[in-house]
């Protein structure tokens, strides 16, 4: 008999877990908010769901988690209980499920955030940029990237350029095409040479105050120092 009421103790509890669990999700939350408008504009969370990241899977979360304190710049694995309510009792821009964190199974620093700054370009395929050596003043090239917005701008020594971040993760960069404006300059070599650098980058590396870009074969490109 004893044995008999150990096994349904067992039992009960395995299946109050069980239920306790059913509608777990497991929600990746990316380290930074982007801005979205629901009732008005504001700031989302990104979100995925699943057991891995996948890269361009983000989406906005326009809702919020009961008992989840959100801090930037920290990629978050939680596990997250949805309940769907009666519509009957939901206003009408508010979600018709709940979401409440069961647990925090991971929170990891993003360091690709610290890529989120000013540049100046220090080399070209390993060739140091001088700028006392050049003809024209402030005509050294610069990347300011915006990693919440998905884009970068800049100049390129001659003229002022803008695109989208379209991969970014702990070793891949890649851009977009680039549009700017169409000014002349007496001198563009190293303009030119920047932007055919900058049209082939896929991976890069941060030393530091220090970020390289590499093609695919991982032949170094451009280097930056951080100036902001």
């Amino acid at each position: 008999m004893k044995n008999i009421l150990i096994i349904a103790l067992v039992f009960i509890l395995s299946s109050c877990g069980s239920l306790k669990n059913k509608n777990a999700v497991t929600y990746w939350v990316n380290s930074y908010k982007t801005e979205c408008t629901g009732v008005a504009p504001m700031h989302c969370m990104l979100i995925q769901k699943g057991d891995r990241i996948q890269e361009d899977s983000w989406q906005n979360f326009y809702s919020k988690i009961e008992g989840f304190e959100y801090q930037p710049g920290y990629i978050y694995k939680l596990k997250v209980k949805e309940e769907q309510l009666d519509p009957s009792n939901v206003p009408a821009d508010a979600s018709s499920i709940k979401y409440t964190l069961l647990k925090m199974e991971e929170k990891k620093q993003d360091q690709t955030l610290r890529l989120n700054d000013i540049w100046l370009l220090t080399s070209i395929k390993g060739a140091p940029i001088n700028p006392q050596e050049l003809k024209r003043p402030n005509s050294v090239p610069i990347l300011e990237i915006h990693i919440a917005k998905h884009r970068i701008l800049g100049t390129d020594g001659c003229n002022q350029y803008g695109g989208q971040l379209i991969k970014l993760n702990q070793t891949e960069i890649e851009f977009g095409a680039m549009m700017g404006t169409k000014k002349m300059c007496s001198d563009i070599e190293i303009s030119d040479a920047f932007n055919q650098a900058m049209s082939i980058v896929k991976a890069y590396k941060l030393d530091g105050m220090e970020l390289t870009l590499f093609d695919a074969e991982s032949n170094e490109l451009l280097t930056f120092k951080k100036i902001d």
